[in-house]
């Protein structure tokens, strides 16, 4: 199934474990989403060769590479050991096992 190809920056070619073709679409998450403004890779369609991948979406010019590829940062995402605005983690259920610890605000 093929996404809409216009809401994309950059599209790139991959080649598939079947010996096939993959057009990705690459642009930039938007605001709204937790990976904001980081890059984002879109499995667009899969051909059995590269001349239709290219007929299909003629604006994919390049082989996608890990090597050149943009990579997406989890860094800014809050981790288990975080500590944030409620002590001892970020989100009330941290406390789920533990109610001796949890705040007086957030007991039952």
């Amino acid at each position: 199934m093929s996404q809409d190809k216009e809401k994309f920056e950059r599209y790139t070619f991959r080649c598939n474990p079947d010996q096939g073709v993959d057009v990705l679409g690459w642009g930039t998450y938007p605001k709204r989403s937790v990976l904001a403004d980081q890059p984002m890779k879109v499995f667009l369609d899969s051909f059995n060769t590269p001349e239709e991948a290219q007929a299909r979406f003629p604006q994919a010019t390049q082989l996608s590479s890990r090597l050149t590829d943009p990579q997406v940062s989890l860094n800014h995402l809050p981790g288990p050991d975080d500590h944030g605005p409620i002590a001892g983690g970020m989100y009330p259920d941290d406390w789920a096992y533990e109610p001796k610890d949890r705040p007086s605000a957030f007991k039952p």
